[in-house]
């Protein structure tokens, strides 16, 4: 066998090919009467394990991926893992070549609890300041006093009378009277005041307002995006 086409194979020579994609090898052979038979044979030598390397997608999900430069894999080369829990999480893979030698390799992916981050949107509105923006009326009930307004009679002074005794001035007076002086007369409504009975049930007879100053909400300004927030998500890390 040679790796020469030529028809000149006076000589066998065996050889030892190391990893190779492909080497054809031609045969040739002459018979005294002058027959003549040939052949050939492509051979593939690999003997390396194949590669297998890994990475992430996103924050859960492990990517193996196989591969071989000199006879290529035998079966799928790519491959996905969900990674899941709150611990470190190793995967473990197996590639084969077409040569039949295979390969197993490991990686860990590390746990983090802050993997990612994304902004949250809450929706929300404006405030402004108020003097009275929370309070409730402490009301009592209880009874109250009813009262009604009542006349008394009695007597009451003129002083501006005309009078034999004031050095003969005269004033203005509502009572002349023939002696000359200025004395009491008799008023049926002297004075008015409240007569009150025994009382009545008022469910409000008494309280104040625990009114308290704070922000309040202002409708003008609401938006569906008022609030952001940086929000951490865990997951796992290359």
């Amino acid at each position: 066998m040679s790796t020469s086409s030529k028809v000149n194979y006076n000589n066998v020579t065996a050889s030892l090919q190391r990893n190779t994609k492909g080497t054809t090898y031609y045969g040739y052979v002459k018979d005294e009467a002058g027959n003549v038979g040939s052949c050939n044979l492509n051979v593939k030598v690999d003997s390396t394990p194949p590669e297998i390397s890994f990475n992430i997608s996103g924050i859960d999900t492990a990517i193996m991926t196989c591969s071989d430069d000199t006879s290529g894999i035998n079966g799928k080369t790519n491959y996905n893992q969900r990674l899941t829990g709150t611990r470190d999480y190793t995967v473990n893979q197996t590639c084969t070549n077409n040569a039949g030698v295979s390969a197993t390799r490991s990686h860990t992916y590390d746990y983090s609890s802050c993997a990612d981050t994304h902004i949250e949107c809450r929706p929300g509105c404006g405030t402004y300041y108020s003097d009275c923006a929370s309070g409730s009326n402490t009301c009592r009930p209880g009874y109250e006093q009813v009262c009604t307004e009542v006349c008394i009679g009695g007597y009451i002074q003129h002083y501006n009378c005309c009078s034999s005794l004031n050095g003969g001035n005269c004033f203005d007076s509502t009572v002349n009277y023939p002696n000359g002086y200025c004395g009491p007369t008799y008023k049926e409504c002297k004075k008015k005041g409240q007569s009150c009975t025994s009382g009545s049930y008022n469910p409000c007879y008494s309280g104040s307002n625990t009114c308290k100053p704070g922000y309040v909400t202002d409708p003008s300004t609401c938006d569906s995006c008022y609030y952001r927030e940086e929000v951490c998500e865990g997951g796992f890390l290359y």
